[in-house]
């Protein structure tokens, strides 16, 4: 992955950002077939991994659970670019219940691929590609981005999504880490990754600056 020089950051943003360069299905033909169903699996597996959270998270984690599911906005692509203050909070599964991890720090730039997203810090990192979902007619702003990348411990060498060929489903073999990104306010987001491979039944990355 290479990062790119200003003059064509700008060029590839433009060409990356344009309404219709990317239909609602794209990002299905980059995607692992487990990775497609985790994606379309979401919405169920958020409602049961906030009914857990509920049941075991204290009214303070809780709130800030409440806070993350309210409604989402189009997403201003050049306003995801730069640097950004980023927290875990796990929900359901094994893991407690729920549990919300300190603020580590997250970018956003322009990679030869398209938008590049990285959790910079922390001991569980995850980097790799955001592919943009346009309205059902093509115009207007991203709806919201899908997340294709893989997670790697710190100190490690990052990893690399493994896309289609990927088919193992096993703790410790597969570190594809797919994901949804949403914004909450210009400043303000969430990528959430339903049915991690282990831990928990749904995961949010909350982003902040």
């Amino acid at each position: 992955m290479r990062i790119l020089s200003l003059p064509v950051v700008l060029l590839a943003l433009s060409a990356a950002l344009a309404p219709g360069a990317a239909t609602a299905d794209d990002w299905r033909r980059e995607a692992s077939p487990y990775d497609v169903e985790r994606i379309d699996a979401a919405p169920k597996a958020l409602a049961l991994a906030v009914e857990a959270a509920r049941e075991r998270g204290t009214p303070a984690d809780i709130k800030e659970v409440d806070a993350l599911l309210g409604p989402a906005r189009p997403v201003e692509g050049e306003a995801l670019l730069g640097d950004w203050r980023c927290r875990t909070l796990k929900l359901g599964g094994n893991f407690g219940g729920l549990t919300i991890y300190g603020w580590f720090k997250c970018r956003i730039s322009i990679a030869e691929g398209g938008l590049y997203f990285e959790k910079l810090s922390g001991s569980q990192r995850t980097s790799g590609y955001l592919r943009p979902v346009y309205p059902s007619n093509g115009e207007g702003l991203p709806e919201r981005y899908i997340y294709l990348g893989a997670a790697h411990y710190g100190g490690d060498p990052k990893s690399k999504y493994g896309g289609p060929a990927n088919r193992l489903r096993r703790v410790g073999e597969n570190k594809d880490d797919p994901g949804i990104l949403e914004a909450l306010g210009r400043n303000w987001m969430r990528i959430g990754f339903p049915l991690p491979v282990f831990e928990s039944e749904y995961d949010f990355l909350e982003l902040k600056r």
